[in-house]
């Protein structure tokens, strides 16, 4: 599963590099080329489990950074987990048994190096840096009775990709998937849509 995981990931980064240089030949600088931004969005946490099928996960998330010039820039992430994802089995060795269970991202922290290139219309990015995050696992029988409440965190390398839109030279929407550490082995990912607005 992590050899696949490490795959997709290099797939991505090939696919995005040849965008990236197809991209340099119509580069336009239409937003501002340096300052702060500061936005908001939401994010879904999918949890690629082998063993149990896990519902999204939901998350409130707050973005800010610094554009260094036209093609580079640092991006900070805080989110705040809004919902669970939830399943209607669990395990208890290799037995199924029918009940509850519930998994959610806490919080998140992730810190961002933000290269990215521009053409009138949009930009394309990369993500590439670090995430600290609190998760909490909860599972039930099917009468109710907690079988096992587990939290903690997790630290690790953060990857992804984005697109953002212009729709004006201040104001881009953005939309976004990255990877996150693996949290109990559940090889979660994120995807996102959020709002900046270029100081």
């Amino acid at each position: 599963m992590k050899i696949c995981r490490v795959m997709k990931i290099y797939t991505a980064m090939k696919i995005s590099m040849a965008a990236i240089f197809m991209l340099f030949s119509v580069v336009v600088l239409a937003d501002n080329n340096q300052g702060f931004y500061a936005g908001a969005g939401a994010s879904v946490t999918m949890f690629d489990d082998e063993v149990v099928d896990v519902d999204n996960a939901h998350a409130f998330e707050l973005v800010g950074g610094y554009k260094y010039n036209a093609w580079l820039g640092v991006d900070l992430r805080v989110g705040k987990g809004i919902s669970a994802g939830e399943s209607d089995t669990y395990f208890v060795g290799s037995n199924e048994m029918d009940g509850r269970l519930k998994r959610e991202v806490d919080n998140y922290y992730s810190v961002y190096y933000k290269p990215e290139v521009i053409n009138d219309e949009a930009k394309l990015y990369l993500l590439i840096g670090y995430t600290s995050m609190d998760f909490s696992e909860e599972i039930d029988t099917a009468d109710g009775t907690r079988v096992s409440s587990v939290s903690g965190s997790e630290s690790g390398a953060s990857y992804g990709i984005g697109v953002g839109f212009m729709i004006n030279k201040q104001v881009n929407f953005n939309i976004e998937y990255r990877t996150l550490p693996d949290e109990r082995d559940s090889d979660p990912a994120m995807a996102s849509a959020n709002f900046d607005y270029r100081f």
